[in-house]
This record gives structure tokens, C-alpha cells and sequence, in this order.
């Protein structure tokens, strides 16, 4: 039983991580080149424009990053209510929705921020999968964990590391395959 609840999991964080690289190439093409989870690109984007004295834009980035914290905390409090996983798995597909509804132009920002509030909740949501902890909203801890092991098996050739090595490097695929697909389509529409 436990085993089909983990397949599950897995499913769902690999469906997860899925949304979460289509979305990003959504609000980095369509939204101003501002990403819904990637804080750490759009940290480096507004430090660009301080370098070169773009200050007007800042809000564009920092916005989203603060909705990003508001949902991690959200889910802090929400989780702790009578239904609050299921609460939670209902407010991130009415984030992603409604922030992909909002009309494009000066409301850029705004549907970036709903998204990115989405955002902190998913990442709360799904924790641990496989044994392994894990992150369904970007690559870069996924990845560090990946390696990680692989220097563990190779120093052990204890074979339990394979099952969260090819955890993490399905997590890393499916997010590259989201951000490709939602690129090729908008790029070529």
C-alpha cells in the first residue's frame, strides 16, 4: 500500500514540475521576461537593472517574489486546518488558472504574482517522494541532491542510492520537457 501511495506522490510531483517549467516559459515570454518561480533568476534580473539604473521595474520582480514567501507561509497555517492539504491542492490549479486569465499588457505583474503565490503553496505541498526530499518548483537543489548520491554510490556501490539519483533526474527531465514544450508552442504560434 505504501509503495502505490509513493507512485502516486511521484506521479504528482512529476506532473507538478511539469506545470511549473511551462509556466515559467509562459510568464518569461508572454508575462515580461519576469518568472513565476525562478526567484533566483528574478533576483538576478532586478540586480541587472540596478546596475544600470532601472529602477521603475523593480516592483516587477520583488512583487512576486514577496507573493512567493506570502504562499509558503500560507501553506504554513492553511496545512494546519481540519481539510488544509486538500485546501492547498485546490488554491494552486485557482492561482495557476486565474494568473493565466488575467488580461497581458500593465497587468503583467499582477498575474505573475498570483501565480508565484501559487507557487510557494506547491512547493510546501509535496515534500518528499521516494525517500528523498525534493523540490516541485525548480532544478537547482534537485540537482545538487542528484549529485550528491551519485558520489555516494560510486564511493559505496550501495545500489539504494538509484532509486532517488533516477527520482531526481526525473524531476530535472520533466521540468526541462515543461519548459521546452510551452517555449516551442509560444515561440512558433
Amino acid at each position: 500500500m505504501e509503495n502505490k501511495m509513493e507512485g502516486k506522490k511521484f506521479a504528482l510531483s512529476l506532473f507538478m514540475i511539469f506545470v511549473i517549467g511551462a509556466m515559467n516559459s509562459y510568464t518569461y515570454f508572454l508575462r515580461g521576461e519576469v518568472f513565476a518561480s525562478m526567484h533566483t533568476g528574478n533576483i538576478i534580473k532586478a540586480c541587472f537593472d540596478i546596475a544600470n539604473g532601472k529602477y521603475a521595474t523593480l516592483y516587477r520582480y520583488f512583487i512576486p517574489i514577496a507573493a512567493f514567501i506570502l504562499g509558503i507561509i500560507s501553506h504554513h497555517f492553511i496545512r494546519r486546518t481540519k481539510h488544509g492539504t486538500l485546501i492547498c491542492s485546490l488554491i494552486i490549479p485557482v492561482c495557476y488558472i486565474t494568473g493565466v486569465l488575467i488580461p497581458f499588457g500593465s497587468l503583467d505583474f499582477l498575474a505573475i504574482t498570483v501565480l508565484a503565490f501559487g507557487v510557494g503553496i506547491q512547493l510546501q505541498l509535496v515534500r518528499r517522494v521516494n525517500g528523498v526530499d525534493l523540490a516541485t518548483t525548480m532544478c537547482t537543489g534537485n540537482i545538487r541532491s542528484m549529485s550528491e548520491r551519485i558520489a555516494k554510490l560510486i564511493e559505496t556501490k550501495d545500489k539504494s542510492y538509484l532509486l532517488g539519483i533516477l527520482t531526481y533526474l526525473s524531476l530535472v527531465i520533466v521540468f526541462a520537457l515543461g519548459v521546452f514544450l510551452s517555449a516551442l508552442i509560444i515561440v512558433n504560434r
